[in-house]
């Protein structure tokens, strides 16, 4: 992935995401309570993942799972703002799906974790890789976009986006 900061408004954040990557891929939600380091020490979840009770009255949500390159280009406008798409590349992955636009909102995306390392003739090798889901709402780009690059190669990206009616926000 590719940072780019547009001449558009200040404080905008984009991320070209066109690394190549492979094929299919399980997606699972980390394992039971206790399996995320705020859970295990007795925090409570950050206020983003609160904060996503489902969509708003006027919005859906659909998910795509890309391979690499997702031909997306994804912008954050102001820290801690809504992840939204910014371009769709003509022909893409994304543009295949026939489902993103432009304007439609990051909700969260898959990311690969590894839970244990062993040693092997002196080498640490990392084991255990595990699949989780990270709510965006709320998240900086930064952890955002690592969340997007971790994926191996044989793991496509999971995303979900949220599109809502202009006529029935503006009504609300």
């Amino acid at each position: 992935m590719q940072a780019r900061h547009p001449g558009g408004g200040a404080g905008t954040l984009r991320r070209q995401c066109d690394r190549p990557r492979g094929s299919a891929g399980q997606w699972r939600r980390p394992r039971g309570a206790g399996s995320t380091p705020a859970a295990r020490r007795g925090t409570p979840p950050p206020a983003a993942a609160q904060r996503d009770e489902g969509p708003p009255a006027g919005c859906s949500r659909y998910t795509v799972e890309l391979r690499r390159p997702l031909g997306v280009v994804l912008e954050q406008q102001q820290a801690g703002g809504a992840i939204v798409v910014a371009s769709i590349t003509a022909g893409g992955n994304a543009d295949k799906t026939g489902q993103m636009t432009v304007g439609d909102q990051l909700i969260s995306t898959s990311g690969v974790t590894y839970t244990r390392t062993e040693e092997y003739g002196g080498v640490n090798v990392r084991k255990g890789q595990e699949i989780v889901k990270l709510n965006c709402l709320g998240e900086s780009f930064k952890t955002v976009s690592a969340a997007i690059g971790s994926h191996p190669a044989s793991i496509p990206v999971r995303l979900t986006f949220q599109r809502c009616d202009p006529a029935a926000a503006a009504s609300t």
